[in-house]
Order: C-alpha cells, then sequence, then structure tokens
C-alpha cells in the first residue's frame, strides 16, 4: 500500500469570502471553483482540482487531511489494514467531493478525520501545458505566490499511539522526534515523500490542527512574504520570520481570518519515500528551544497551544 503525498487539506471557516480573500489574495493560491458554501483552490504548481477546501462553518478548524494513494487498488488495501486497526471506514463516492473520484474515510487514534483517495481531476498549469513560459506574467498570481501546500501540524493526547499508526498502516516515516527521558516521543516529524516532514504532531487536545503549511521556493520568497501580510494588515507570529532547527526551514507563521493558524516554508533537507530508510534525528527537551525556534532559542507555548 503506498501513499504518496498530501494532497489536501479540509478546513471550516467561519466567513467563507473573506477566507477566499485571503488564501487566494494573500496567500496566492489559485480559486479553481466555489458554490455558496465551498471553495476549491490549488497552488500555481499543482494540477490537481484543489489542495485547499474551504467549508463554510460555524466554527474554524480541521475538517480532514486528504492522501492520495499511488494505485486505485491502494484503497482496498488500506481499508483492511485499517479495519484490522479497529478503526471504522467510511466510503466516499466519486463527485461527492468535488473534482475527486472515490475515497474512504477514517479517524486516527487522536480524531482527525484522513481521507485516501486515488483520482482527482486534473487542470492544466497556470503557463500552460505546451511550450509554456517559465515566468508568469504580472497579476497572473496574487499575494505570496505560493508553489504547493507543503505539511500540517496535528495535536493528540498520545503521539506515540499516532506515530505508530501511520508508520504500521500508512508506511510514513520519521524524520525527526523530540522525546522525554525515558525514550518516548512527545512530538514527531512523519513523511511519505522525499521532504522531511508532510505530517507533525505535538501534544494537545484530540482533534486540533495546529497549522497548515505552504511552500515558497527560497527564503527570499519568505520574506516577501511578510512584506505582503504587513502590507494587508496580516497579523504575523510574534517571532516574525525566524528559522526551525528541526528541518533547518526558514519560516513565518500568520492566521487565517477564521483563526486557523497558516505558515510559509521554505529549505527543508530532504529524505526518501522508501520506508525504513531514515533513520531519525532526536532532541531531548533541554535542547528543544532551539529546535523549535533556532534563531531564538527559546520557546513560546503559546505558540502550540493556539489551535483550532
Amino acid at each position: 500500500m503506498s501513499v504518496i503525498r498530501l494532497g489536501h487539506l479540509s478546513l471550516k471557516v467561519m466567513d467563507l469570502d473573506a477566507a477566499i480573500h485571503h488564501y487566494a489574495n494573500i496567500i496566492g493560491l489559485v480559486l479553481t471553483e466555489r458554490t455558496e458554501t465551498q471553495a476549491f483552490l490549488r497552488g500555481r504548481d499543482e494540477q490537481d482540482h484543489h489542495s485547499i477546501l474551504l467549508n463554510k462553518s460555524d466554527s474554524a478548524g480541521l475538517d480532514h487531511i486528504g492522501f492520495k494513494v499511488g494505485r486505485e487498488e491502494d484503497l482496498a488495501v488500506a481499508e483492511q489494514l485499517i479495519t484490522k486497526a479497529g478503526a471504522a471506514v467510511q466510503h466516499i463516492s466519486a463527485g461527492e467531493e468535488k473534482g475527486q473520484g472515490r475515497a474512504i474515510r477514517f479517524q486516527l487514534p487522536s480524531q482527525q478525520t484522513i481521507e485516501l483517495y486515488y483520482h482527482a481531476d486534473k487542470l492544466p498549469y497556470l503557463n500552460g501545458m505546451e511550450n509554456p513560459d517559465p515566468v508568469l506574467r504580472e497579476g497572473e498570481v496574487a499575494g505570496v505566490k505560493c508553489s504547493r501546500l507543503d505539511h500540517l501540524l496535528i495535536s493528540t493526547t498520545d503521539v506515540e499511539a499516532n506515530m505508530k499508526f501511520m508508520r504500521d498502516i500508512l508506511d510514513f516515516g520519521t524524520s525527526e522526534q523530540l522525546v522525554d527521558d525515558a525514550g518516548v516521543p512527545q512530538a514527531v516529524w512523519l513523511f511519505c515523500t522525499n521532504t522531511m516532514h508532510d505530517m507533525a504532531m505535538s501534544p494537545g487536545p484530540d482533534g486540533g490542527l495546529q497549522h497548515l503549511a505552504f511552500w515558497v521556493d527560497n527564503r527570499s520568497d519568505v520574506v516577501n512574504a511578510v512584506d505582503v501580510f504587513k502590507k494587508n494588515n496580516v497579523r504575523t507570529f510574534d517571532y516574525g520570520l525566524t528559522r526551525h532547527g528541526v528541518s533547518g526551514g526558514t519560516t513565518v507563521y500568520f492566521f487565517d481570518p477564521s483563526g486557523n493558524r497558516n505558515e510559509i516554508f521554505t529549505g527543508p533537507y530532504m529524505t526518501t519515500p522508501v520506508p525504513g530508510r531514515v533513520a531519525p534525528i532526536s532532541w531531548d527537551m533541554e535542547n528543544f528551544p532551539r529546535g523549535a525556534f533556532y534563531y531564538e532559542n527559546e520557546l513560546d507555548m503559546n505558540f502550540f497551544g493556539e489551535l483550532t
């Protein structure tokens, strides 16, 4: 069974128009289509129908996490493994989620809903599919000009149980981990592709979303992102532009209008998607402030406590 990448995130937002403005005009995603209650967006380097699904709701937060599998038949294999692990599986018919084929959904031990699917409708790149110009014309993409959805961080009361589920059932690897004095994981960074994390987990209430991250091509793009945010009165995290010791990535955090935390991110090291081929880096509690925020070398616990 092969999970090949993070495909999309389905978010709950309280003001759909404000959320569309944020994700399209500030972050720079492309609006594929919208209805009265939903909007579907993708990055400029993404062909799939959507990587972000916005759902009008009474509260903010995570609706579900979509992972793509490599073959149609992987869905049946995954269902067997998930059922054997004791989780209930829900079947989603083709077209029930716009732009997507049939899927299965289930809950992690920490109660976040995961969706596995194979097919997504394909759309052309913004610069075309025949003899394209690699440089987009001015105005074709607004805002930060993010390339794609990169990763997310969720909260859980049992990091180790969640990690084992993702490893044993979905073949994820662990690139880095925060461990206590007994060696028990307190936070983990998990991957299924050649980036060092597609999903991370930290301590907190079950069901929580800590942040979702978008990829830009280099560090200067992160600096430009901060300029865009300040010009548009988007509040950034207190540290502003910073760097993680975990991954080595350069980053800035901010919020969408409903309170879902976003991140602009670049610069992590590469892994291999082959299970068992990457030995995890370990951080202890004493040194983790440098792992979390390398420049500041301090840990603001409010950062981990603000969830949707």
